[in-house]
């Protein structure tokens, strides 16, 4: 099971997200600050799922086995093509080095899984209406070889460790090996931010961990 923990946790983010500004950003109204409608640049073109160098994001993960917290610093490490797509290659400051692509408001990875093939990842397209799904699979993945996506809503707010983001879309992963469901997960992303909760429950609708972003900082 901690296995399980440990690959839900990691992959998608990562998966997830986690940024890093001139000063540190702090608590005002109630609602951590986001991206300014004038901040510009590559690294925000997926609004919902930035990636700049020099991000940092701090997450604190519950589980039955207790309380975690993990902090991300983003640091860009090159470019590089790999099938004629290019890659961000970065190392999140967590002990993996991740490929990410922001194309068409669409954010996909490719990371290490389970050895050293990379596995291609789609976190989110966040284009799509609700209702707007996608399918990903994992080759070999002995806990979950696919994973189904669903936008269930958006443009909502969300109050997460007392902090409110009133730009949130919702994304419902359901995970599968072969055709047994082995967990179903809401995440949300904020407008300028990305991750912000992340909620792991397993077949019988049992809650297996609750991931929640208590700092961040955006270039």
């Amino acid at each position: 099971m901690n296995r399980l923990f440990k690959y839900l946790l990691g992959i998608s983010t990562v998966l997830i997200l986690i940024f890093s500004c001139t000063k540190e950003k702090s608590q005002e109204n109630n609602q951590l600050p986001g991206v300014l409608n004038n901040q510009t640049g590559d690294c925000k073109s997926c609004t919902f799922y930035p990636w700049c160098d020099e991000s940092t994001y701090t997450y604190v993960d519950t589980t039955a086995l207790g309380t975690t917290t993990t902090d991300y610093n983003y640091l860009f490490l090159s470019d590089t093509t790999i099938n004629g797509v290019d890659y961000k290659v970065t190392d999140n400051g967590a002990g993996e080095i991740v490929y990410h692509n922001c194309t068409d408001n669409n954010t996909t990875f490719l990371t290490y899984d389970f050895g050293s093939d990379l596995v291609f990842h789609t976190a989110l397209k966040e284009s799509l209406p609700v209702g707007g799904n996608w399918l990903d699979y994992f080759p070999g993945n002995p806990i979950a070889n696919s994973t189904q996506y669903k936008i269930t809503n958006k443009s909502i707010t969300r109050n997460v460790n007392g902090n409110l983001f009133v730009d949130v879309t919702v994304v419902q992963e359901r995970s599968f090996l072969d055709t047994v469901l082995v967990t179903n997960t809401n995440v949300y992303y904020a407008r300028g931010v990305g991750e912000v909760e992340r909620i792991v429950k397993d077949s019988a609708g049992v809650q297996l961990s609750h991931r929640i972003l208590t700092n961040y900082r955006v270039p």
